[in-house]
């Protein structure tokens, strides 16, 4: 098998499992009702445009070789322009099972391991204007994907535009949701810190 026969399949497949991901987030908030997951949406979605998409994937593929090398989490990433700029973060472990992500988070907190990431973050051009999103795959012959998306200045979010017909919310501000994979988060409060951490120069 050629090395093309090879990558056609795999992308494929992380593609999916990808989509799948988004979709699967933008489903759990549209179905509650959840306004604030409205406004989240169109950013989650920017993950799947085709420029950051191929980024990523071919990003994935690069770190599967050098995890699977190391036998150890491998991480690495980029910036995106366009309406929603954002820093992609990828993390891809040598198997499945989230005991490879347990194995490479401080004291196995998934929190602390954003936090060592912030340095990385905070060196991208423009980061103060830029969200924190995080893929995680972990595939052999399967794909296994979690994702945690960090909104920038997430204390104070105008709802007036939002897909709803409840006055409450209209000229309301409210944070808007911190999405993370709560199967790989031990400790949800310090979730909360983080999101706000990750946008300053200071933590306390």
């Amino acid at each position: 098998m050629g090395l093309m026969d090879y990558l056609r399949p795999l992308r494929q497949r992380l593609l999916h499992a990808a989509q799948e991901t988004v979709d699967m987030n933008v489903g759990f908030f549209r179905e509650r009702g959840m306004p604030v997951g409205f406004f989240a949406e169109r950013r989650w979605k920017s993950l799947l445009e085709p420029e950051a998409l191929d980024e990523t994937i071919e990003l994935a593929i690069q770190l599967k070789t050098q995890a699977t090398t190391t036998g150890a989490l491998a991480s690495n990433g980029f910036g995106t322009r366009g309406e929603c700029p954002k820093y992609v973060m990828i993390s891809v472990a040598p198997g499945l099972g989230d005991e490879h992500l347990f194995r490479a988070f401080p004291d196995g907190s998934y929190a602390e391991f954003l936090r060592n990431a912030r340095p990385r973050f905070q060196q991208v051009d423009e980061w103060q204007s830029r969200d924190f999103a995080h893929w995680m795959f972990l595939w052999n012959v399967a794909v296994d994907v979690h994702l945690s998306y960090l909104l920038i200045n997430p204390a104070s979010y105008s709802l007036d535009d939002l897909e709803t017909d409840d006055p409450y919310f209209h000229r309301s501000y409210m944070p808007p949701p911190i999405l993370y994979p709560s199967d790989i988060v031990r400790d949800t409060a310090s979730m909360g810190e983080v999101a706000i951490q990750m946008f300053r120069t200071y933590t306390w």
